[in-house]
């Protein structure tokens, strides 16, 4: 979401850097579900991020998606703190890839 005084969330701002990340590597994909929510820890906070996306399985998108989890994303505002991918599957000629990521306030 966009809030006017603010710029992007922070789901958003994730989203854009993946495929930021992904074009420069030559490759892409399509978001096809993104769930975000709170997160706290006794002295952090942020939010954890669900992203499901779907791309052609090609060696440069196998290769991005093999130094995903090491990747420094910018994120204004933020860190990521971790990445995972969860899932990955074939579904028809394409791969179904599952992210988790939790992202921190950047005080």
């Amino acid at each position: 979401m966009m809030d006017p005084l603010r710029g992007p969330d922070v789901a958003t701002r994730l989203i854009r850097a993946l495929h930021a990340s992904a074009a420069a590597s030559g490759t892409s994909f399509e978001l096809i579900e993104t769930v975000s929510r709170p997160w706290a820890s006794a002295t952090f906070s942020g939010e954890q991020h669900h992203l499901v996306i779907l791309a052609d399985p090609i060696p440069g998108f196998r290769s991005w998606l093999a130094a995903l989890p090491d990747a420094e994303l910018p994120l204004r505002g933020h860190i990521l703190a971790d990445l995972a991918i969860d899932a990955v599957e074939l579904v028809g000629s394409r791969l179904r890839v599952t992210i988790a990521a939790l992202t921190l306030i950047d005080a």
